[in-house]
């Protein structure tokens, strides 16, 4: 069974929003409408961040 048009569109967006993420991602939120003649899709990303903490000899175990 064939996709639609509009499903190839949803399709499209998704692959784009997950390659411009570019790297490692705890969460992408996407949300796209697709009708005649209108495409819309917003994208948030949730990257991780590494923070190293040095403690002081006070603050070790």
């Amino acid at each position: 069974m064939g996709t639609t048009t509009l499903e190839s569109l949803y399709q499209d967006i998704g692959r784009m929003a997950f390659e411009a993420a570019e790297g490692p991602v705890d969460q992408l939120l996407l949300y796209a409408e697709v009708e005649d003649g209108i495409v819309s899709a917003t994208f948030f990303i949730e990257f991780p961040i590494t923070q190293f903490d040095f403690a002081t000899a006070q603050r070790r175990w």
